[in-house]
């Protein structure tokens, strides 16, 4: 019995078995083997499986049709989705129709109208009596039937909202629609009204009664008075049921229960027992809801964690983890004073002692850590010295540790030597278990082409590596014998070398080569669609996770790092063929920027200039084409190029300044290698750089004045004004360090340092001067150490750059050929910017007829945006010898913004010959204007002070003629609010030099909040109330 299987009830399953009981083979209803075919008596049940010949195997050899497994599998999803998919079972909501589903209530209806309200007040379904609902000619009627009928609140709730309905329908039919006032509001003032005039019939009665005085018998009250009671009563349910149900206005309701309350007389009690529950109800919903703002107050101080929560370990840690992210989010990286600092800001996160709940912070520091990271590495904060920041805060909190650990357990045996435990933990970086679990399971990887907030992030997780690996909080060495043990940097085949993720969607099919600049060798000459398909610079987006880490992430260009770098080659590449073409390819860029850096062309001095002019010309690539090849290259491929090429400029710079050399590099190559080097992400070194060079231009203005160069005074502030324009880019960066920061300060002291008048510079000299400013007042340490030698000098720089203007109104005399010949044509004169700014200093008709001269140039003549850019410097080196200038400069943008004014804003000769309306200029004014802010010949504040505001404003209250004003005043903004792009040969405004283009920056991060604010309300004033369209003028403007 057994072997069949027969159990006892308690013992039997729930669901029988489909094999039936076991050592039995199981049998199935109308199964083959019990057809009684001719073929099956003859010969037997033959079994034929499904896969002939292989029973047991893998079927590896069958055949299989792919369309029809293609073809069943899709059926299998189009059903599973039919099976997965809930139908509709519900009603379908009727539609509802103004003339089939309303009526209106006539004399003649009453009986209708009496029967609807009984079945309303009744259980008669919904759905039927919205075949015919009543409509009142006045909406406060339907008050006095539903208190007639004692209708339920929440059925009377239903035929206001349907009364609702209708009205809307009315209103959407009608052709010439009004303005639609809100429901909410509209029903809030009716009943409101319809309860005043119960409350006022019942206080008329008392008053009276009250009136014959106290001896007389209280009259019988009249059934007038009964009815408005009984009204009262049952509207006020139905007034509280409203604004509960969010049908009334909450504050106007309140507001109203409040007057009634306060316009009660004294001794009108009956009319206070009519009013005191209403006035309890509205105060209990006031008093609950303040018990819930209480208790969100208090959720919000504990962080939305439970008490219990706090308690335990993981309730520390978010505890810590939010602290830690409040305190970066409140701290100001622009600034460092004694109380916001990096030391302030490590004490704050890392500092030991009791935390904001009073709890003792957890020694844990991985929650910590992987938060830095996060907040490095998201795109939902931004600028580039976050990864510096965590970088620091890691380093000083490992110093810390690895003090402690020295102090707990350095083991030393009785010869005074020092145990392999404490070695080996030397070597590895307190943190590199946690760094590399966030690089497993958290960091960005390359997924999706098209997401550029992925690009972001991965570009700023190489630029936190690179600064960790810098500040030996993290190894390279030890990452990449991780990933080797692991096996997580093994393929079947060699990696092969992978584009820079930075890079730019390129459009150059339809690019043509200009006969104005050289062409490359043989070799550089690929078009876009060889590009496309050369197996060199594949993308990244299809390798794994840590592979496209190894392939970007940098190593220090040290000579102590060399192992690190070939073991890189090595994994990525092989030792073949492949690790010798990406040896090449660096080879060649960084011997094409050589060979410009070199090149004939630029400053030389002496004897040696001679010889050079006698040599033969020699075809040298473009800045445009050398950038087209490092965009390819990887992160690391990039710092290594740039670290090489900077290394060979400072070798030019010094050794023209210690005399052993004739040979300067062009200004403007100097600024290519920054450009380079900033795309890179090579900030660091960047910074580095600018202060070597720094620290080289008082020895090279001294060799200049002994060699009689031509290049005296010129030469070392324009460079000084590039590096001024990268310290200033990343000002932040730099002020993390006080050493680098009071080394940059002095260096441009010493550039200035000869009696420079800042009413009275050039246009480079200015922009130092502003950032000496900007330097001393931000850092506290720089008082501290050159204040005596700067504090008053620093008035005198306040007062004439950071005074507000007012914008002028002049009309005088134009002369229409005043400089005409140096405004067509700036690069073709050389004049003395001195003499030329006295001469307008003093005469205004000389300024007026310039400003207008230089306007009708760009605004009428032709938009080159080289010919532009090349007027805007000539005009804010003329702007910083003659400072009158900046007023005529505000004066002229305000009469073309506001030129609806009829005249009243100055400068009528150009407002007779430009036509605001004409779009084809907009751009070129726009690019302007941002040079002459960027030079600090303007105050970004004072231009939406004094044009801005005033422009939008005159539109948004819809003046005549004010729309052209308005579009140029936004096109404007645009361009100076526009965060211009990482590539300096595509920028995102017209401005062609990167170190106005960083200039620009820094007026827009150093604009005061509230003119910020104001431009962004008189923009939504002017999208609010204008005839035309705001989002066009803006984003259209792109097109």
């Amino acid at each position: 019995m057994a072997a069949f299987g027969i159990l006892s009830y308690e013992h039997r399953p729930l669901k029988r078995p489909r094999l039936g009981p076991p050592d039995v083979y199981p049998q199935d209803p109308k199964q083959k083997e019990d057809e009684l075919t001719a073929l099956n008596v003859k010969q037997g049940f033959n079994n034929q499986p499904a896969v002939t010949g292989d029973e047991h195997g893998s079927a590896k050899n069958v055949n299989f049709n792919p369309s029809k497994i293609s073809s069943n599998f899709n059926n299998i999803i189009t059903e599973k989705l039919r099976c997965n998919t809930f139908p509709d079972t519900g009603k379908r909501k009727p539609q509802v129709n103004q003339k089939d589903n309303f009526w209106l209530v006539t004399a003649r209806s009453q009986s209708s109208i009496n029967n609807w309200f009984t079945d309303l007040a009744g259980t008669k379904p919904l759905t039927q009596l919205a075949k015919k609902v009543p409509i009142f000619g006045k909406k406060e009627e339907v008050f006095g039937y539903l208190a007639k009928y004692t209708v339920p609140v929440m059925r009377a709730a239903w035929l206001i909202k349907m009364t609702c309905a209708y009205f809307a329908a009315i209103i959407e039919t009608k052709v010439k629609k009004r303005h639609v006032i809100d429901p909410c509001i509209e029903w809030t003032q009716i009943i409101t009204k319809y309860l005043w005039e119960q409350l006022q019939k019942v206080a008329e009665f008392y008053r009276q009664s009250s009136s014959q005085g106290c001896s007389s018998p209280l009259p019988t009250t009249p059934a007038e008075v009964e009815t408005a009671m009984k009204q009262w009563e049952y509207n006020e349910k139905l007034a509280m049921f409203m604004f509960q149900d969010g049908m009334l206005d909450r504050h106007e309701f309140l507001t109203w229960v409040l007057e009634c309350f306060e316009k009660i007389r004294p001794g009108e009690d009956e009319l206070l027992k009519l009013l005191l529950p209403l006035m309890l109800q509205v105060r209990a919903k006031v008093r609950e809801i303040e018990e819930q703002i209480k208790e969100r107050g208090q959720a919000v101080e504990v962080r939305w964690s439970f008490d219990k929560c706090q308690e335990t370990t993981a309730g520390f840690t978010i505890g810590r983890v939010l602290h830690t992210l409040e305190v970066l989010d409140s701290h100001s990286f622009e600034k460092s004073d004694f109380s916001n600092n990096l030391d302030s800001l490590y004490n704050r996160i890392f500092g030991s002692g009791q935390s904001k709940d009073g709890h003792e912070m957890s020694p844990d520091d991985d929650a910590v850590v992987t938060l830095l990271c996060e907040w490095a590495v998201s795109c939902k904060r931004s600028g580039r010295h976050r990864a510096m920041v965590v970088a620091k805060l890691l380093e000083k909190r490992q110093a810390e540790i690895e003090a402690e650990r020295c102090g707990e357990s350095e083991v030393v045996d009785e010869k005074g030597s020092v145990s392999s435990g404490s070695l080996s933990a030397a070597t590895l970086p307190v943190f590199q278990d946690v760094l590399l679990q966030f690089l497993d399971t958290q960091a960005p990887m390359l997924m999706d082409p098209g997401n550029e907030s992925e690009r972001v992030e991965f570009s700023n997780l190489v630029l936190l590596f690179c600064e960790l690996i810098r500040h030996d909080v993290f190894s390279h060495n030890i990452y990449m014998c991780t990933l080797i043990s692991r096996g997580d940097l093994a393929l079947d085949y060699h990696l092969p070398r992978p584009r820079s993720p930075s890079e730019e969607p390129t459009d150059d099919t339809d690019r043509s080569p200009s006969p104005e600049k050289p062409t490359l060798d043989h070799e550089g000459k690929t078009s876009a669609k060889d590009k496309s398909s050369d197996t060199t610079f594949p993308l990244v987006y299809e390798l794994p996770r840590h592979i496209q880490y190894a392939t970007h992430f940098p190593i220090p260009q040290e000579e102590s790092a060399s192992h690190e770098c070939n073991q890189r080659l090595v994994v990525l590449y092989g030792v073949g063929k492949q690790r010798d073409e990406a040896r090449h390819a660096i080879k060649k860029i960084t011997k094409d920027i050589l060979k410009v850096l070199n090149r004939k062309s630029t400053a030389e001095t002496g004897e040696e200039s001679q010889k050079r002019k006698r040599s033969k010309p020699e075809a040298f690539p473009t800045a445009e084409d050398i950038f087209a090849k490092f965009q390819h290259l990887s992160h690391f491929d990039q710092h290594q190029v740039t670290s090489q090429v900077s290394r060979n400029v400072l070798e030019q710079i010094t050794s023209f300044a210690l005399g052993m050399s004739y040979h300067l590099p062009l200004v403007q190559h100097i600024q290519f290698i920054f450009d380079l080097m900033e795309y890179s992400l090579n900030i660091s070194g960047l910074i580095d750089f600018a202060i070597q060079l720094l620290n080289e231009l008082s020895l090279v203005e001294a060799e200049l004045l002994l060699k009689s160069s031509s290049l005296v005074g010129s030469y070392t502030t324009g460079l000084c004004l590039c590096i001024v324009a990268v310290l200033r880019r990343y000002h932040s960066c730099l002020i993390l360090n006080p050493d680098q920061t009071a080394q940059v300060f002095d260096g441009l002291r010493i550039v200035v340092k000869h009696g420079v008048n800042p009413a009275d510079c050039s246009s480079a000299e200015r922009c130092i001067l502003a950032y000496l400013y900007d330097l001393y007042t931000s850092c506290s340490h720089l008082k501290s150490k050159f204040g005596e030698i700067f504090s008053d000098f620093c008035s005198k720089v306040k007062n004439s750059i950071y005074c507000n203007i007012d914008p002028s109104d002049s009309n005088m005399l134009w002369d229409p050929e005043f400089m005409i010949d140096t405004i067509e044509n700036p690069s073709a004169h050389n004049f003395s910017h001195s003499m030329a700014g006295k001469i307008l200093n003093d005469n205004p008709a000389n300024r007026y007829s310039f400003v207008c001269n230089v306007l009708m140039y760009v605004c009428v003549g032709h938009h080159d945006p080289e010919r532009v850019n090349e007027i805007g410097i000539l005009c804010a080196e003329l702007t910083a010898y003659c400072r009158s200038l900046s007023a005529e400069w505000l004066g002229v943008l305000k009469a073309l913004c506001c030129s609806s004014n009829n005249g009243n804003c100055g400068f009528n000769d150009l407002l007779c010959n430009v036509d605001v309306s004409d779009l084809s200029f907009h751009d070129s004014l726009a690019t302007f204007v941002a040079i002459l802010i960027a030079r600090q010949c303007l105050l970004l504040e004072d231009l939406v002070r004094c044009v801005a505001i005033p422009s939008l404003l005159n539109a948004a209250c819809s003046e005549q003629d004010s729309e052209p004003g308005a579009r140029l005043t936004c096109r404007i903004l645009l361009h100076l609010f526009k965060t211009p792009q990482r590539n300096p040969y595509k920028p995102s405004v017209a401005i062609r030099s990167s170190c106005d283009r960083h200039l620009l920056a820094a007026s827009q991060n150093s604009i005061v909040v509230g003119a910020v604010f104001a431009v962004l309300k008189a923009v939504f004033m002017l999208g609010k109330g204008s005839k035309f369209s705001l989002l066009s003028i803006l984003f259209n403007a792109t097109s």
